[in-house]
């Protein structure tokens, strides 16, 4: 049996493409398994592997990972000449002793291509899709019940909320507390694990729209405490002001929050995040908040400002005038 899987979860993939592994061969060895990047291998070179079976291997499993050739838009990428012949006449005749496994680290695939409507004939076909804002807790829970922790509703809501949708820090995080005890409280969650800097770049934001210096300050303290420069506080902002300034301009052209985060290519989350920003400030607000940062960073790296002070003005300032 071959597979391919494929998605915008890279946690979701690498997860899938283990358990097919053990599935397949259970222990990994180097004549029972073999890695190959496609946009930096012919194709034949891979075909070539496929029809060695070394001695005393009953089984191999070879994984052909970034298979660009299944994108809906596979241009300029891969090696030149790279001809899928042998590759489509090797899946009309597959083998039980050979199974190949194509990753494609991309949501799009195109259907319609040859070379996919002969993968789909001999293949299961996994998509690791995106998790979406509503099925976290339920994924939060289900993930903590497989090691045997309960875990409170308030303390689900907030793991969430400090996970910002990044699956692969989640199953650290949640490996790291399932070994602190069987029963997760809100207290745990707090006490154990840290706040994003994405989330804390987004909270920060939020304040300075609201001219909350109170808030401000109490994050920026956060930042000191953790020894982040303000250089680098002015790029999260920067980043967080510039994609609010998209997301306004695509709502503006009646794009919903699904349709914004597909066009930016960046998580539901963060665009509800922009958009409940979106009532109190238009586009020129924003902007005009870029053209400021850019200049604060200009005058600190060619040292007309003192880092700090720079910075802590720019917050004061803008949040009292």
């Amino acid at each position: 049996m071959n597979y391919l899987i494929f998605g915008n979860e890279p946690f979701i993939i690498r997860n899938t493409l283990n358990k097919i592994v053990k599935q397949e061969i259970n222990e990994v060895n180097e004549f029972n398994f073999v890695s190959f990047d496609a946009s930096k291998t012919l194709m034949n070179e891979i075909i070539l592997e496929a029809d060695h079976l070394p001695l005393g291997v009953d089984k191999k499993v070879i994984v052909i990972d970034e298979a660009y050739f299944l994108e809906t838009r596979p241009s300029n990428k891969g090696p030149k000449d790279n001809d899928l012949t042998e590759l489509i006449s090797f899946l009309a005749h597959p083998s039980e002793e050979i199974t190949l496994i194509f990753i494609v680290n991309n949501e799009k695939i195109n259907k319609k291509a040859e070379i996919y409507k002969s993968l789909e004939k001999v293949s299961k076909i996994y998509e690791a899709r995106q998790i979406t804002k509503e099925q976290w807790p339920e994924y939060v829970r289900r993930t903590f019940a497989r090691r045997e922790v309960k875990i409170d509703n308030d303390a689900v809501n907030e793991l969430v909320k400090r996970m910002n949708g990044d699956a692969i820090l989640f199953e650290n995080e949640a490996a790291k507390l399932a070994t602190f005890t069987n029963h997760l409280t809100l207290k745990d969650i707090t006490t154990m694990v840290a706040k994003s800097s994405e989330e804390n770049a987004f909270t920060l934001t939020n304040a300075l729209l609201e001219k909350d210096l109170g808030k401000v300050l109490e994050i920026y303290a956060d930042f000191k405490i953790q020894g982040v420069e303000p250089t680098s506080f002015i790029t999260m902002i920067g980043n967080q002001f510039r994609l609010y300034s998209q997301v306004f301009i695509l709502r503006d052209q009646n794009n919903n929050e699904r349709e914004i985060a597909e066009k930016l290519g960046v998580h539901p989350y963060r665009v509800k995040l922009a958009l409940n920003a979106y009532r109190k400030d238009g586009v020129k607000k924003v902007n005009d908040v870029l053209e400021q940062l850019y200049n604060l960073d200009y005058q600190i790296k060619s040292g007309q400002l003192d880092r700090y002070y720079g910075f802590e003005m720019f917050l004061i300032n803008y949040c009292t005038k």
